[in-house]
Formats: structure tokens, C-alpha cells, sequence
């Protein structure tokens, strides 16, 4: 809901992704007063794409910009004299998966610890197709 995404940005920090928006930017946006109504609007849009984006398949190619990196290189000259990509993830993503952590946090630990018991750890395990929907639909 839109509390959760409020929650979310108000706890997010960092720098910016490829939108130039970083943490204290979309802050503003969605925990500042100044906005009136239009910052709860703004949070109950985003609850509204993040209940699409996890509980509906979609196509990636629509997702892209949600998705997308900046790099920035970061000279290892003492190391071993090379230099190492950084990828900066958009803002908005993390307030996303934050939101979704938060409210999917006790089953996700249930299911791996079932997972663990069971001894199906040899493969990557898709965790989130054990937890039930019913979490994703109630908000």
C-alpha cells in the first residue's frame, strides 16, 4: 500500500541511477508535505505498478528503465592496478524491492528454511513461486 512505499523512501538512501533522481530527490517527492495530496497520490501509484510488477508477469523490454544501471569505474590502482565497474541502480527500484522485502520477509525465510531442511539447495531455487499470493493480493 501506499504506507509501505512512504516507509520504503523514507529509509532509502543513495546516489542516483541513470534518471539523475537519487534517494533524498524521490524523499521529497514522497515523504515531503509540500506536495499536499499529490504525494499520497504519488505513493498509491507506485504501490499500484509494484503490486503489478510482483504478483503479473511482464515484458521485460517494458521494464527496462526500471531496470537499468549506471556504471561508474572505480580506479583499483593500489590493488592491482586496474579499474572496476560500480552499477548504481535506480532509486525508485529499491524503494520497490524494499516495499516488497518488507511485506514478503517471513515467508521468504520459510520457505528457504524448508528448502534448506529438504536439502534442495544443489540449484538456484526460485523462491518466490513457494510464497503464497495471497500476501501479494491483500495490499
Amino acid at each position: 500500500d501506499a504506507q509501505a512505499i512512504y516507509l520504503a523512501a523514507k529509509n532509502t538512501n543513495g546516489a542516483a541511477g541513470p534518471s539523475g533522481i537519487d534517494a533524498d530527490g524521490w524523499k521529497r517527492f514522497l515523504c515531503s508535505r509540500s506536495f499536499g495530496k499529490e504525494t499520497e497520490n504519488l505513493c498509491s501509484a507506485i504501490a499500484d505498478f509494484t503490486r503489478k510488477v510482483a504478483s503479473e508477469n511482464q515484458n521485460p523490454e517494458h521494464l527496462s528503465p526500471f531496470t537499468a544501471s549506471r556504471l561508474i569505474p572505480l580506479d583499483k590502482r593500489g590493488w592491482n592496478q586496474s579499474v572496476r565497474p560500480i552499477g548504481i541502480g535506480e532509486v525508485l527500484r529499491r524503494i520497490v524491492g524494499k516495499s516488497i522485502i518488507k511485506l514478503l520477509k517471513n515467508d521468504v525465510a520459510h520457505v528457504a528454511i524448508i528448502k534448506a531442511i529438504v536439502g534442495c539447495t544443489a540449484n538456484r531455487v526460485d523462491l518466490i513461486r513457494y510464497i503464497p499470493h495471497s500476501n501479494l493480493e491483500a495490499s
